[in-house]
């Protein structure tokens, strides 16, 4: 690192900038993929290995080289087994992964380079160093979405523990692994150029820091959270340096991020459900308090056994399809999974509100979550937003309407309002509070999810209790 504005890029990030000297005299064909590699990826599982090495053999777009030699990885494709490319050079698997990264690393095909790097489980050189820039700083990294006291890195590290490290606690997303990677590279020498930036923190969170880029990006170009994701993958490794820079000097909650915005004439929005309205969109078992046993309701199993058997009443669809009248769109599960969004444009224009086909794509988008327990919660703050919806019907939401970001303050509120012991950090019991929330009976569950509807729109009288210290 030589100032706080010029920083050298580290490791293979280095290399991505340069080498323009390789660029093929006839580059080949590139074109940016409609299909995400999360997607595609699923696309292709069901193709056997000749089939993908005979695909192959007649590819001739990057992407979609990428796309059918991340489905070989993922597939168990023997590594020393050689299979030809459309120019008939025989490679074993890592062989024809080397060759397109360097392809794109000439071409500065920052997507296809990152991807790439994550499907052939490259290290960057320089990672271990820049983690070992924050240990001996007394800062200690944590990584994926959510924070455990097992994703947190407090000791130095070599490359590889490193990257195994993200690959467990980053999930299947390859886009999300090899960013991860990224963040830590520039966290390392951002803490060297300008320490200051780090001044009050101990843990640095590389999920949130990646939210941070996500929800900026969103808001900045008007797109939904897997575009911007996407969006992020392509930008060079400097333009990402200069974001982990923001996201790092970012002083508000990161909720202000998450605020959705009502167009002209919503601004008085009733938030005030009835248990019985949410009851109604429910199994009648999932709300049923009576136990001959007399033994406390494990309201957390009830969630598993409903989330597992995915029981809804017939009206759930029809009044879902309606709440799209009011926003662009809902994201249902995993915000940066590229059909998590129930687009309001594209279903309102091609289906009906009692639609077979409508109800099966949202039912194939919630079964999409892996957790029954998650997936019945999921159902709950559905039916909370259609209550409110059907409650405030002038109301016009700018931003689509994201579950994850929903469910996640309910939890935060109802922590905060009365279940955390005195003195304690919600960031620090994290999975405290979601286990109570999981452990709360749907009325309350239900309370909580229209108060953080409520805060997320600015709703008068409805704000987050202030923790302790703060």
């Amino acid at each position: 690192v030589l100032t706080a504005h010029r920083i050298t890029l580290p490791g293979f990030l280095a290399t991505w900038a340069k080498r323009s000297h390789l660029i093929p005299e006839h580059p080949p064909e590139v074109t940016r993929s409609e299909v995400s590699p999360l997607l595609a990826a699923e696309q292709l599982e069901n193709l056997d290995e000749a089939a993908l090495t005979e695909r192959f053999a007649h590819a001739v777009d990057l992407d979609e080289q990428l796309l059918l030699l991340r489905a070989m990885v993922l597939g168990g494709h023997a590594s020393e087994i050689k299979f030809a490319d459309h120019r008939g050079r025989e490679l074993s698997l890592d062989g024809h992964l080397n060759a397109l990264f360097r392809v794109a690393q000439s071409l500065r095909l920052w997507r296809i380079m990152r991807l790439t790097a994550e499907v052939a489980s490259k290290v960057d050189a320089y990672l271990e160093v820049a983690l070992m820039d924050l240990i001996v700083r007394q800062k200690q990294i944590a990584v994926g979405r959510s924070y455990t006291r097992d994703s947190v890195i407090d000791s130095v590290r070599a490359n590889d523990e490193i990257r195994e490290h993200i690959a467990s606690f980053c999930g299947d997303d390859p886009r999300e692994r090899i960013l991860t990677q990224e963040i830590i590279i520039h966290l390392g020498a951002w803490i060297r150029a300008e320490p200051e930036l780090f001044a009050d923190i101990i843990t640095l969170r590389t999920g949130p820091i990646l939210q941070i880029l996500v929800l900026l990006h969103a808001r900045d170009h008007n797109t939904a959270p897997a575009q911007a994701l996407d969006d992020l993958i392509s930008l060079p490794p400097s333009e990402i340096r200069d974001k982990v820079r923001d996201a790092i000097s970012w002083r508000d909650e990161v909720f202000k991020l998450e605020a959705l915005h009502l167009a002209s004439g919503s601004e008085k929005v009733d938030i005030e459900l009835s248990s019985t309205g949410v009851c109604a969109m429910l199994p009648e078992s999932m709300c049923d308090r009576s136990d001959s046993s007399g033994k406390k309701i494990d309201w957390q199993e009830r969630r598993l056994l409903q989330g597992a058997v995915g029981r809804l009443p017939e009206s759930f669809y029809a009044r879902l399809w309606g709440v799209l009248a009011h926003t662009p769109g809902i994201v249902i599960g995993d915000r940066y999974h590229p059909e998590s969004m129930i687009d309001s444009a594209r279903y309102r224009s091609e289906s009906t509100a009692f639609e077979r086909n409508f109800a099966l794509n949202v039912e194939g988008v919630i079964n999409r979550i892996a957790a029954p327990e998650y997936r019945q919660l999921t159902i709950e703050a559905l039916a909370c937003v259609i209550n409110i919806i059907e409650n405030n019907p002038d109301i016009s939401i700018c931003e689509p309407l994201v579950m994850d970001v929903l469910i996640g303050h309910a939890v935060r509120l109802s922590w905060l309002s009365h279940a955390r012991p005195n003195g304690t950090d919600y960031d620090e019991e994290r999975d405290r509070a979601w286990q109570y929330f999981y452990q709360s009976p749907p009325e309350q569950v239900a309370h909580y999810l229209a108060q953080a509807f409520g805060a997320l729109i600015g709703a008068d009288g409805v704000e987050y209790p202030e923790e302790e210290g703060a």
